[in-house]
């Protein structure tokens, strides 16, 4: 054993040191959701999302979800993820996120198109913008 104690802490020390400079590289600012269901009706208590809207084309197993967002500004947002509950990984998206606007009640959310068919927990990742 102590012939690889030396071995054993060079690793450690380089896994540190791989962990730190990944985390100062990443200077990108970001808000999640709660948990939420994929469907209608299911809100979020941290930023108040809702889910409003939950489709599916014709020849296609996607799920096409539309979610109110209570931040009136969204230009801020560069892209928003979704994190699957069971795998805490990003959901393959088939296309990229739609902003949307309502102007006659002022409010505004998002459109995703997620490789996933209905019925699965999810929550939003918002990715703000590196410039100020």
């Amino acid at each position: 054993m102590k012939k690889f104690l030396p071995f054993i802490s060079v690793f450690f020390y380089l896994s540190l040191m791989a962990l730190s400079t990944t985390h100062a590289d990443d200077q990108s600012k970001y808000i999640e959701s709660d948990w939420l269901l994929s469907k209608v009706g299911s809100t979020g208590k941290t930023l108040g999302v809702n889910v409003t809207g939950i489709a599916s084309e014709p020849d296609d197993p996607s799920t096409i979800l539309d979610i109110t967002v209570p931040i009136d500004n969204l230009s801020k947002i560069e892209t928003v993820e979704v994190i699957g509950k069971k795998t805490l990984k990003p959901i393959k998206q088939n296309r990229k996120v739609e902003f949307l606007k309502n102007e006659d009640n002022e409010t505004y959310g998002v459109r995703v198109y997620l490789d996933r068919p209905k019925g699965f927990e999810f929550q939003l990742r918002f990715i703000e913008n590196n410039s100020d």
